[in-house]
């Protein structure tokens, strides 16, 4: 689908228009062509499609793209990674290609392979073509995530990405609507997940969910359970500062304590201890499996040292942990069952929960006595947030993608080029 045509500069959105997830843009210029994302619809992830958009030269026949610039490491921009030509150069941050490589290690989501990296250094422009490419930070639920900003021709083109304003690093936008205001902006192609009827939605900020989930671990009286992906970094603060100050330690997976160690160089942030607040209970035989054997670690626990924490430890006192958990856990965590009087923290898209075993955990959580708490702060901007940009950057046109509802944008900004 074409929604922009200029005699220097075409963008083509093939997938991501009118739908949630699924985002590839096409942006062309002098003979030049170059994709911003690879992803599956939302819609694919939960029912496990895997369709791909008929772009020529990135998933079908035809002269290989210039480049595949993926913003962040979610599967509704990356997914389709293994599915593109093998001659077509990945780029991506630094951040952006650790975490691909954590979610192919442990749950078995696609990497780039070697040769095909090529890293952007957030604020240093790339040349492909007659492509300037220059990536920017942006607050989003996973680590590293990018907007990219486009020059070609005389012509700015900026893509969001994925974006909030309401996570724990508001300079990241500020910057961002710096660069974009630095010069007139020819095409904003933006995203605008939560447009469309839920604008009246509470909007947590990182902040105030970690106030909250504090209050509801301080009056849990049995087990605690966060279920929440390891490469949502801010996420990982956010419990692990409730549980600090609710006086329970946070104990983690080896998943995540791998995200941990791939960003130590990056970030301040602890790695399991006995002083730290935080362990890591390591699943049996985890050694013999794909993950572990790839790490080449054969015993995590001997590793550790004081780091370590064995389940029957969490399972003598559970009233002390809050404990990282996905439902492959219980056939050795809880063997005899969940828990009476559990509380799990679902920290997730509440959509999630329309899942056939996500039901059936539910429902089992319910038998014991348990509770499910639905906690979560969107990595998605508010409406009213995403006007205000907007109205800041002051593009020349709009091209509104992830989201369902783009005729939104029309109503505010005159400028956006809605297709069906």
């Amino acid at each position: 689908m074409r929604v922009a045509d200029d005699s220097d500069m075409q963008v083509i959105v093939h997938g991501g228009a009118n739908r949630i997830g699924g985002n590839c843009i096409e942006v062309s210029s002098r003979n030049a062509r170059i994709v911003l994302d690879a992803g599956l619809p939302l819609d694919a992830l939960i029912k496990s499609a895997t369709p791909a958009p008929a772009v020529p030269g990135l998933f079908g026949p035809g002269r290989p793209v210039d480049g595949l610039f993926l913003s962040h490491a979610h599967a509704d921009h990356s997914g389709l990674i293994a599915a593109t030509q093998a001659e077509v150069p990945v780029w991506m941050s630094e951040g952006t290609s650790k975490m691909l490589l954590a979610g192919s290690l442990f749950a078995r989501q696609p990497e780039v392979p070697r040769n095909r990296r090529r890293i952007l250094v957030p604020g240093r422009p790339a040349a492909v073509g007659p492509f300037r490419v220059t990536a920017f930070p942006v607050d989003h639920s996973v680590y590293d995530a990018m907007a990219f900003m486009i020059e070609a021709a005389g012509k700015r083109l900026l893509y969001t990405g994925d974006l909030r304003f309401h996570g724990r690093k508001p300079g990241m936008v500020r910057h961002l609507l710096d660069v974009a205001k630095s010069a007139p902006l020819d095409v904003l192609v933006i995203e605008g997940t939560r447009l469309g009827g839920r604008e009246n939605e509470p909007n947590l900020s990182e902040q105030e969910l970690e106030t909250r989930i504090t209050a509801d671990l301080r009056t849990a009286t049995g087990p605690a359970l966060a279920m929440y992906s390891p490469l949502n970094v801010d996420r990982f603060v956010t419990f692990l500062k409730a549980a600090r100050a609710a006086g329970r330690t946070f104990v983690v997976d080896p998943y995540q304590d791998f995200v941990l160690h791939l960003i130590s160089r990056q970030t301040r942030l602890p790695r399991p201890g006995s002083r730290s607040g935080l362990r890591l209970m390591v699943p049996p035989r985890f050694g013999a499996s794909g993950a572990g054997k790839r790490l080449g670690h054969t015993d995590w626990a001997r590793r550790l040292g004081d780091g370590a924490i064995g389940a029957e430890e969490v399972r003598q006192a559970p009233e002390k942990y809050l404990v990282l958990y996905r439902q492959s856990m219980q056939p050795w965590l809880f063997p005899d069952g969940l828990p009476k009087h559990a509380t799990c923290f679902f920290s997730y898209w509440p959509g999630y929960l329309e899942e056939e075993r996500l039901r059936a955990f539910v429902a089992q959580l319910d038998t014991a006595g348990g509770q499910l708490l639905q906690r979560h702060a969107s990595g998605h901007a508010h409406p009213d947030e995403l006007r205000r940009f907007v109205e800041e950057i002051q593009p020349r046109s709009l091209i509104p993608v992830h989201t369902t509802s783009p005729e939104t944008w029309r109503r505010w900004w005159p400028e956006a080029e809605v297709r069906p």
